[in-house]
């Protein structure tokens, strides 16, 4: 039923602002493209997966769209590799996490879609054709004529036992040319140490800030001989998906203010509070995300008692 809501939202003719999350699965496969009908929407953003071979007929109401934030637009599951252009004039920023969509794929998009867009934002992961700087270079100069802002987000996880050498200060030349300097873009990359995994980060960097956001990740709970030194300091949240690799962290994340829990806290995790003040400072806690559906209210009433400088809790 997702598809009737969304119709139903984009006939109220006086909105703007728009932010939409289901809290059960859902999807728009079943919207219809537009056929004469338009949206007054200007700012959209949507919390839940949009599969990419749908993307064309959700734009197709949104002709004055001028802002557009998608948490995930998903290729996995789509049918078609190519959308029908959609005119949107307005669109000038765009935030994206892109999940199975190939460069390829996404190049295609900018080039029938995103003429007009001047702040591009967008995380993706695997495939690594999205760290060829010409490549950008190209597209940017003859696809994105009025882009002022880029920013790309780009990881990619290895196991210990499975290395692949891939020379990321290689990459990063690519991205200094003079085309990237008249921009104010610099990328850098950094690795991490997960688990039994580790992951290579490939950013950009805002000129205009001291410091960026920077995320670190507790998903496993085996341990890697060759670990990786981690520049604590830089962290400043902490995403929280498995038990097992918390009670194993040996680190302190000194700077941490925003904290994501991820997994199941239920009355058998009696210390979880206490073991998370051993890596965190939980009273430096300002933000606070509970994405486990099924968490526990004393658990919650516990680590709110321990956090009493939070300001947001954007999932409750």
């Amino acid at each position: 039923m997702a598809h009737y809501i969304y119709r139903k939202i984009f006939k109220l003719s006086a909105l703007k602002f728009c932010k939409i999350l289901f809290e059960t699965k859902s999807n728009i496969d079943s919207l219809p493209m537009s056929n004469n009908e338009y949206s007054s929407i200007e700012h959209l953003a949507i919390k839940n997966t949009i599969y990419f071979d749908a993307l064309d007929r959700l734009l197709s109401y949104l002709t004055d769209l001028r802002q557009l934030k998608l948490r995930y637009l998903a290729g996995y599951k789509c049918k078609r590799t190519q959308l029908c252009p959609i005119e949107l004039n307005y669109l000038s920023d765009i935030s994206l996490k892109l999940v199975f969509i190939y460069f390829n794929i996404f190049e295609q998009l900018i080039k029938d879609n995103f003429h007009q867009v001047q702040c591009l934002r967008i995380s993706t992961e695997d495939d690594i054709t999205y760290l060829d700087g010409n490549h950008w270079e190209q597209l940017i100069s003859s696809f994105m004529p009025n882009l002022r802002t880029f920013h790309m987000n780009y990881s990619n996880s290895i196991l210990c036992n499975d290395r692949i050498p891939l020379s990321y200060d290689a990459l990063i030349e690519k991205f200094t040319s003079l085309f990237w300097i008249e921009r104010q873009c610099s990328f850098t990359h950094e690795k991490d140490w997960m688990g039994s995994i580790d992951i290579e980060i490939f950013f950009s960097t805002d000129p205009h800030k001291k410091k960026y956001n920077k995320t670190f990740k507790l998903i496993e709970a085996s341990t890697c001989s060759s670990h990786q030194e981690i520049n604590l300091n830089s962290i400043n949240h902490i995403h929280l998906c498995c038990i097992e690799a918390l009670n194993k962290c040996k680190n302190y994340f000194q700077n941490v203010t925003d904290l994501t829990v991820d997994c199941k806290l239920d009355s058998c995790n009696k210390s979880i509070t206490t073991t998370l003040n051993r890596i965190i400072p939980l009273p430096r806690i300002t933000k606070l995300i509970i994405e486990f559906r099924r968490f526990s209210f004393i658990q919650l009433i516990e680590l709110l008692c321990l956090t009493p400088n939070v300001q947001a809790m954007p999932k409750l």
